[in-house]
C-alpha cells in the first residue's frame, strides 16, 4: 500500500495472469458484508459460463435452421457481457461495501 498526496494506491491484484484491479474481499469489506460480496464474486465468475453455454446452444439452434442473427448477438454478448457485469454492477457493490 502506498500513500501519494494523502490517498492509498491499492496494489493491482486481480485477475492474477494479468492485474487490472486491487481485489481483496477478506480486507476490504466488513465482516458483516463478506458473504453477500463472496456471493457477488460468484455470480460474476458464473456470467462467462452462462454466456458460452448461451453462444453453444445458439450455434445448436442455427444448425437446426433459425436465424444466424442468434449466434451473431450471442457472441458479442459473450465477449462484451462479463466486462459489463463487472463494470456496472460488481466494481460498484464492491466499492459500496469498501
Amino acid at each position: 500500500m502506498e500513500w501519494t498526496a494523502g490517498a492509498v494506491i491499492r496494489p493491482k491484484n486481480w485477475p492474477s495472469c494479468y492485474p487490472l484491479v486491487h481485489h481483496d474481499i477478506a480486507n476490504d469489506i466488513p465482516l458483516h458484508l463478506q458473504r453477500i460480496q463472496y456471493v457477488a464474486y460468484a455470480i460474476l465468475l458464473g456470467v462467462p459460463i452462462s454466456l458460452f453455454w448461451n453462444v453453444l446452444l445458439s450455434i445448436a439452434v442455427f444448425a437446426r435452421g433459425a436465424a444466424g442473427v442468434f449466434v451473431f448477438f450471442s457472441i458479442i454478448y459473450f465477449f462484451l457481457g462479463p466486462m459489463g457485469a463487472f463494470y456496472f454492477w460488481y466494481r460498484p457493490l464492491y466499492r459500496a461495501f469498501r
